[in-house]
């Protein structure tokens, strides 16, 4: 099937060559501007929602179908270096496409004239004007034409400084090579060179083993620090993306990129941002400082030393350590009862359940030998949904870290033909032993998994009109998608069912003895310790959001410190972690590149109102499996896309006003206090 470039089930093609990509792509941007150049010509005093409007939603749908089969080498598909580069440039001009359709007056005018002419629009069709006249202007198109052709130059540099910079980092295969006995302690096999050293990869299933387990503090040490000197060529462009977002924005009258970009967002301000980081962070110091100190604390008592800090390649090496030994919790018997294929399956038959819905895997052609095809439908009438992806283990060229990626948009065609969404869930976890052992995840992975696949059906539930209000990310180069703080906010929320003992014991299966289920006590155990320096990585989390807001805050703020002073100052003053001198964390941080800027802290926020809506489920007579709440959380968020704001969407699962209450006493911080 790998040699047959055609996915029968979908009609999209994988594995392209370098060429086919960039011919794929320019045919797509040719067909599209046909259909614009055709909606411009509509005469004004003519405009209407079927003039304009749906041609538009049409091409618009079917481009971003089709985009995904010059996009997804850059990301996981394509083991041929040059289509790798070619899907980088394909995502490049394709992402630049659509943000000049933005940018384009008469198109701008177009729709100003379904608006002017007092047609009786529905209330999609209304939100779908308001959604595109909104980003004209947030393009430029009410600006006068000098400044509109500066700030397009400001755009097509930022996008290029993006790709490169994540090019750099999915291209990047820093290994370090270290004698066998320096690994004393690390249970995972890793690739040997023919010297018969051992090779340690930075990817995640690599390079995080040797920082949790490896004895030798100076193993750590070169590992977390290769890890941080990755591709620090990325400097210089963070650097000069804070100057570009901050001119853009402040040439579209906003005070900074952080205005900008939160002023379509759930918290709509940097003011409101900044106080729910800093009212949180405020709380959590005191409570961080006991954390850190127990671990720095332990750390001498088990090593006969009086340090009176803790290197930053020591940390998760002693939490784990101090974790382990308070809780008596052996992470790796526990990731014994963790096989990957049970756990996909429990996680598959626990969605169901909750939700009515049915998985099948299908045979066909998919991009790498590792990867799964599903067909997802409605249990109650047979009505298919959608189809999904699961690539869920490491390669070289492939996206480093874990998400969920849209492969098509859910979407009504004008001539009534429906296509329904698909998604990817792109991974890195542990590879199968080559003695057949299959993959063993520790229960942190498992949680990981259980949250991404969240992703996937919030993606495959979605049920929308207009492509522009399926579910989406700017990991695609098409607009669209929920507000970036509502995003995370269903996955947040389901990954909670990874605590529960009654769901533990499904996901659980021992590798060498199925029957055996996780041990009561265990879960017991395992429950505590999800409380465990919760303050002080929580403080760590907070001061990466706080950088996220200060690079995208007016320069002036940072009194002419670098980036790196910023984030070093930061992490020291509100993680309460040293940084390794002569390297740059941030030189391989996704997120300032794939739309989290100014956007980091949505994570807090979305597990803030995922608490809130996982109560819900915890004080209702079944609790996590009630499908009665299942069934509302699909038609009144799931199904929903971005066809409704994120607060109107949470507001009608909760039937109240949200509130943060549970996620602060998750933190051990008293709402009112």
């Amino acid at each position: 099937l790998l040699s047959i470039k055609m996915n029968r089930t979908l009609g999209l093609r994988w594995n392209l060559g370098a060429g086919e990509i960039t011919a794929l792509c320019s045919d797509i941007i040719a067909r599209y501007s046909a259909v614009v150049e055709r909606v411009c010509a509509v005469p004004r005093d003519q405009a209407s929602a079927d003039a304009v409007l749906a041609p538009w939603a049409d091409v618009d749908g079917e481009a971003a179908t089709l985009s995904v089969q010059c996009t997804l080498p850059s990301f996981c598909s394509s083991q041929d270096a040059e289509a790798r580069k070619a899907s980088t440039e394909a995502k490049k001009a394709l992402k630049q496409f659509w943000k000049e359709l933005y940018q384009r007056t008469d198109l701008f005018e177009a729709c100003k004239a379904v608006q002017a002419s007092g047609e009786q629009l529905d209330t999609q069709q209304q939100r779908l004007l308001e959604h595109l006249l909104r980003d004209f202007e947030r393009n430029g198109c009410l600006l006068p034409d000098s400044q509109r052709k500066e700030f397009a130059a400001l755009r097509a540099e930022e996008a290029e400084l993006c790709a490169q910079f994540e090019q750099q980092v999915n291209e990047d295969t820093t290994t370090v090579t270290l004698p066998e006995a320096e690994l004393e302690g690390v249970p995972v096999k890793l690739k040997r060179a023919d010297s018969g050293d051992v090779i340690v990869g930075m990817k995640y299933p690599e390079s995080f083993p040797v920082l949790l387990y490896a004895k030798n503090p100076e193993t750590r040490r070169v590992v977390d620090t290769a890890r941080q000197q990755r591709c620090l060529d990325n400097a210089e462009r963070l650097e000069k993306l804070s100057v570009l977002r901050h001119k853009a924005a402040i040439i579209l009258g906003f005070k900074s990129h952080a205005e900008f970009q939160l002023s379509v967002k759930m918290a709509k301000t940097p003011e409101a941002v900044n106080d729910f980081i800093d009212n949180i962070v405020t709380k959590l110091a005191q409570k961080a400082k006991v954390d850190r100190a127990a671990v720095l604390s332990f750390k001498n008592e088990l090593e006969g030393t009086a340090d009176t800090d803790l290197h930053p390649w020591d940390v998760r090496y002693y939490s784990r350590l101090h974790r382990e030994k308070r809780f008596e919790l052996d992470e790796e018997a526990i990731a014994d009862f963790f096989p990957m294929p049970h756990v996909l399956s429990e996680i598959m038959a626990i969605y169901s359940s909750i939700l009515g819905l049915s998985f099948e895997k299908i045979d066909d052609v998919v991009w790498h030998e590792d990867v799964e095809f599903y067909a997802v439908k409605d249990t109650a009438s047979g009505k298919l949904l959608g189809h999904f992806f699961l690539d869920l283990f490491p390669r070289d060229g492939k996206f480093g870290h874990q998400c969920v990626l849209p492969i098509r948009p859910s979407f009504r065609r004008a001539d009534g033909s429906v296509q329904t969404p698909v998604a990817a869930l792109i991974g890195n976890n542990p590879l199968p032993a080559k003695d057949g052992e299959p993959s063993l995840l520790k229960h942190e992975m498992v949680k990981t998994l259980f949250h991404e696949f969240g992703h996937v059906i919030h993606c495959v539930c979605t049920d929308v009109r207009y492509s522009r209000f399926s579910w989406a990310w700017s990991a695609v180069p098409y607009p669209g998608g929920v507000e970036y703080d509502f995003l995370e906010v269903p996955s947040m929320m389901l990954e909670n069912w990874t605590w529960e003992r009654d769901v533990l014991r499904r996901l659980s299966s021992h590798k060498s003895d199925p029957e055996r289920k996780l041990p009561d006590d265990v879960i017991s155990r395992l429950q505590c310790v999800r409380d465990h320096n919760i303050a002080w990585l929580k403080s760590r989390f907070f001061a990466l959001a706080k950088f996220d807001m200060a690079m995208h805050s007016p320069p002036e703020s940072r009194a002419g410190k670098s980036l790196r002073d910023v984030y070093v100052e930061l992490f020291e003053r509100v993680g309460l972690l040293q940084t390794i001198p002569d390297t740059n964390f941030l030189c391989t941080y996704y997120h300032m590149v794939q739309g989290y800027d100014a956007g980091y802290y949505g994570y807090a926020w979305s597990e803030a109102y995922g608490k809130d809506m996982f109560s819900v489920f915890k004080s209702s007579k079944d609790g996590c499996f009630d499908k009665e709440l299942g069934a509302l959380l699909r038609s009144s968020v799931l199904s929903r896309g971005a066809s409704v704001d994120g607060m109107d969407m949470l507001k009608d699962f909760l039937k109240r006003e949200p509130s943060t209450d549970a996620f602060l006493v998750s933190l051990g911080i008293t709402p009112s206090a």
